[in-house]
């Protein structure tokens, strides 16, 4: 029988890692490169060749590709997108500009950006003289108020054309209702100039509020014409390479799509990366029994942080991705410039700060010998002896130990501190920077981290897993068999996914549940031809309904699970019930007496693409001699300074196997960290347990 492989990478911003699972065995082969931040998919291409040669397998054996990138959030973060046309409804050209009164950005729950006086709004992705309206106009139910202006549309179309755009975002009001207009718009710009990219919002978005629906729309157009570059090139560059499997991409829901849709829906790549992740954790915690977890990915330039409960990642329905609100849905990560490369620096004070600044890939950390000659978290742990120079990447990566020395030195001297007090402090700064990460994503809403365990994998977070959970209280710690390559390994384990969405305003009694099915009926419609598209068989199709809902007067919904294939008055009593059951779990209060509102109507597609079973190792050994490489000099705090403390391989680590700290655990990988009393265990899937 024909061996499965699938294949994935994930481009980040220091290190590209790349993962191969053997579908029926789960036998892994994994492996990580430097980025390439000028030419993003060549790391991802030299990676590949290792890989498959390591593992004695041809790119025809790969049955699965996919693929995580930064290229979309990149573009949006460095303002280096396309140069986008927006038409709108005549006299609505400035919503974009006006936005809400929010002020600042996702994760800012601190209010402060309001009464900073320094505040300073990020630009419009599209500046005003690109912004035109056209005369039409349709209502609120769909009906059209004015008809299209043929004359006036042409003209808008043309004067854009004239400007030189390479993506035309088309949003007009009420357009989720009925997206005629819209789509006449379309196939002008279509017939005036084919090359350029044109994004409905009535296909991207089809919900109401018109600022949350217009910078989605042009969020998409912006990096449409840049993710459609890469991908094009990427995919020439494999079939040039010998791999005939389609590629698929990672997006921000945790599902997967093919290369093609990624290009109509470019938006939701944007955070592909972190989110495989957060699927990995979510499915290493459920097969260790810890089906509630808090995912801590610390990569090489940022920390990811995320949380899962029951095995189901948190989903918010409107996010940012820098400064731009995208209301489309994607896993809840909270990410912070805290990663192995970020910057240590002096404040205007005289405080050490730690990040968001990033050495990255190039010229990376001082001790890569690369050119970068300031401090980093990485230097710091290689200076506390936590890091093995001559066994990074298995040895074929050698640091430089008194380049990092030389480079807290000299911040050292400005802090007027000796170089071991400045790399104790970095970790310490960096390590407080991660626990307000975590604490937002848990105690700010409403969990108790001590009801959770920590996953705790890429590059660097093992180095300081215990550490944070052990200042937060989080009884246990998971470090996955290969955490420095565990967002590669989630995407892995994704579906094929898709979610739709349609606004339908309506007091729940008033609801006509006959109307309310045809809506799920089309959405049903649209969804199994998208998964057909997408090769997947009806018998692993799954469609879940959901509906968005709040009380009467309520700025915000709550999303709410709809049960069962027919609607009846029964059926619409028993969602409103549960509404108010989820009203009180979400915000310790609920008004059974109050008058509930749908507002959205949402349907998500999934398609099984199969399972992986993951190998386990069935012979339990308490032992572990056979895995000890010899000692070290490590600083550790509970010490009160170096002790000699024993190495530990990680692959000749036997499941059952018992460490009791102080230790380091060295893999290909990344390198862990056990505290002086603290214990670990190797579980059956070679997950190392620590109870803390």
């Amino acid at each position: 029988m024909k061996e499965t492989w699938r294949i994935g990478f994930d481009i980040g911003g220091t290190f590209t890692d790349l993962a191969m699972i053997q579908e029926e065995t789960g036998v892994m082969e994994i492996w990580k490169v430097p980025s390439t931040p000028k030419r993003p998919y060549e790391a991802g291409l030299a990676g590949l060749q290792s890989i498959l040669y390591r593992a004695g397998v041809s790119p025809k054996d790969i049955q699965f590709l996919v693929h995580g990138s930064t290229v979309a959030i990149n573009a949006i973060l460095e303002h280096k997108g396309a140069k986008v046309g927006l038409i709108t409804t005549e006299g609505f050209r400035d919503v974009l500009e006006i936005g809400r009164i929010i002020r600042g950005r996702a994760g800012d729950i601190s209010g402060e950006a309001l009464y900073d006086p320094q505040y300073e709004k990020s630009p419009t992705l599209v500046p005003r003289h690109l912004r035109l309206g056209v005369r039409e106009r349709i209502g609120p139910w769909g009906d059209i108020v004015e008809p299209i202006d043929e004359t006036n549309a042409r003209e808008t179309v043309r004067k854009l054309i004239e400007f030189g755009v390479e993506a035309v975002a088309v949003c007009l009001l009420h357009s989720y209702a009925n997206p005629s207009h819209e789509k006449r718009l379309a196939e002008l710009v279509l017939k005036e100039a084919p090359e350029i990219v044109t994004c409905l919002s009535s296909a991207i978005l089809p919900q109401y509020r018109e600022f949350e629906r217009m910078s989605t729309t042009v969020l998409n157009a912006y990096v449409a014409p840049i993710v459609d570059r890469y991908l094009v090139g990427l995919e020439r560059e494999l079939r040039e390479r010998g791999f005939e499997a389609e590629v698929h991409i990672m997006q921000g829901v945790g599902g997967v799509m093919s290369a093609r849709a990624a290009r109509e829906r470019a938006v939701h790549t944007a955070t592909s990366g972190p989110v495989g992740g957060v699927l990995w954790a979510s499915f290493v915690g459920q097969h260790a029994g810890e089906p509630n977890v808090i995912s801590m990915d610390m990569g090489g330039t940022s920390t990811d942080v995320s949380l899962i409960r029951d095995n189901k990642p948190s989903v918010a329905r409107e996010s940012f991705l820098g400064d731009y609100p995208a209301a489309i849905p994607l896993i809840d990560i909270n990410c912070i410039g805290a990663g192995g490369g970020s910057i240590a620096w002096m404040d205007s004070g005289g405080m050490l700060r730690v990040g968001p600044q990033s050495a990255g890939a190039d010229p990376g950390p001082a001790c890569y010998a690369k050119g970068g000659t300031e401090a980093t978290i990485t230097d710091a742990n290689l200076l506390l002896g936590r890091l093995n120079p001559e066994n990074i990447l298995g040895g074929e990566m050698h640091m430089d130990r008194e380049a990092s020395e030389a480079a807290i030195a000299r911040l050292g001297e400005k802090l007027k501190l000796n170089p071991l007090d400045v790399a104790w402090g970095i970790i310490r700064v960096a390590n407080a920077n991660m626990l307000k990460a975590i604490r937002l994503v848990s105690i700010e809403r409403g969990h108790d981290p001590r009801d959770f365990a920590l996953v705790s994998f890429g590059g660097s977070g093992p180095l300081h897993a215990e550490a944070l959970a052990r200042a937060l209280g989080i009884p246990r710690v998971l470090i996955p068999r290969h955490p420095g390559v565990s967002s590669a390994l989630g995407m892995l384990t994704a579906d094929i996914k898709r979610t739709y969405s349609q606004t339908y305003l309506s007091d729940i009694k008033k609801v006509d549940p006959s109307e309310l099915m045809a809506i799920f009926q089309t959405m049903e419609k649209q969804a199994t031809a998208w998964l057909a598209r997408h090769h997947i068989p009806p018998s692993r199709m799954l469609l879940l309904r959901e509906m968005d809902m709040r009380y009467i007067g309520q700025g915000h919904e709550i999303t709410i699970s709809v049960n069962g294939n027919t609607f009846d008055r029964k059926t619409i009593a028993s969602i409103e019930a549960n509404f108010h059951t989820t009203h009180q779990r979400t915000y310790t209060h609920s008004s059974p007496g109050e008058l509930v509102e749908v507002v959205n109507t949402r349907l998500t597609a999934i398609g099984s693409i199969g399972y992986i079973n993951l190998e386990t190792r069935q012979t339990l050994d308490e032992g572990f001699e056979g895995a000890l490489r010899g000692t070290r000099s490590v600083y550790f705090e509970e010490t009160g300074g170096f002790v000699d403390c024993p190495i530990y391989e990680r692959e000749a680590l036997s499941a059952g196997a018992v460490l009791v700290g102080p230790a380091i655990v060295e893999q290909l990988d990344s390198t862990t960290v056990i505290a002086p009393g603290e214990k670990a265990r190797v579980d059956r899937y070679s997950n190392l347990l620590m109870e803390v």
